[in-house]
């Protein structure tokens, strides 16, 4: 059964994601002033439900308009960052009994130990801190052409330094800073 269905299916049988919890005792969750994040349905359905979980409450949010969508993910934010400290606070513990479990599934997850390989030192090579250096120097070079809308810049060998093309563009974004 895919995730909308089942998330239909409730929704019609109980009204709302908080009668369902509360009529089915599905304890505990966050609850924000509107917006629900039920743990213990999280912990035994896949990443894609947990996804559309989290799309259908969202928009069942923003439908309603009865809170600031502003609020909402500015404790969203705050909820990520206990979340991101409270893993890397049981990251080795879990490792250490994950063992345990490798290539099984435990907990409502795979749970796989991988090797994730060695990161090579190529700054130790001489030639190649030569590389980096020159290519930093004609990054600074192609920013300063850029910049300079109608002069012409030319670099140590007297060739003249394009003005190079925006890869990607800026983007206004929203920062939450607590």
């Amino acid at each position: 059964m895919n995730s909308d269905k089942k998330y239909t299916e409730i929704i019609n049988e109980f009204g709302s994601w908080e009668n369902y919890l509360e009529l089915t005792n599905k304890k505990p969750y966050i609850m924000t002033q509107d917006l629900i994040m039920p743990l213990s349905v999280i912990e035994f359905i896949g990443k894609e439900e947990i996804k559309q979980l989290a799309t259908n409450n969202v928009n069942e949010l923003l439908i309603r308009g009865e809170q600031s969508p502003l609020k909402q993910y500015v404790l969203f934010k705050k909820i990520a960052e206990y979340v991101s400290v409270a893993i890397d606070k049981l990251k080795d513990s879990a490792q250490v009994e994950g063992a345990r479990f490798n290539k099984q599934y435990s907990y409502g997850a795979k749970v796989e130990l991988r090797y994730t390989g060695d990161k090579l030192d190529y700054s130790s090579d001489l030639i190649y801190q030569e590389l980096e250096i020159k290519l930093k120097q004609r990054k600074e070079l192609l920013n300063m052409a850029y910049k300079s809308i109608g002069a012409v810049i030319f670099d140590a060998d007297g060739c003249e330094v394009p003005s190079v093309d925006i890869k990607t563009n800026g983007t206004e974004s929203l920062f939450i800073i607590f």
